[in-house]
């Protein structure tokens, strides 16, 4: 998957990742494939955009306390950002 992520450049659009999903793709970076789409993001910022959700925010704390994080929070985000008022808009 990660040495095929440069085909999302074809697109030449905007591409938004919540922050909960990027978190997930890039947590740990002990791991090459986590490493590589960390670097392609960040790399290409635009046409990638970080957008931040309440979903995530939870979560990034959790994770820097170490707590439990939700299996789920992923989803909840994209969901927080498509029902936030604007979101989709962003």
């Amino acid at each position: 998957m990660a040495d095929r992520l440069s085909l999302l450049l074809q697109l030449d659009m905007r591409i938004v990742i919540v922050d909960a999903v990027y978190d997930e793709l890039t947590s740990d970076l002990s791991h090459l494939k986590d490493a590589k789409v960390k670097d392609f993001i960040d790399g290409n910022s635009p046409p990638f955009v970080i957008e931040r959700t309440d979903i995530g925010k939870i979560e990034r704390q959790k994770r820097r306390l170490g707590q439990k994080l939700k299996k789920n929070a992923s989803e909840l985000a994209m969901v927080d950002f498509l029902s936030d008022e604007g979101g989709i808009e962003r």
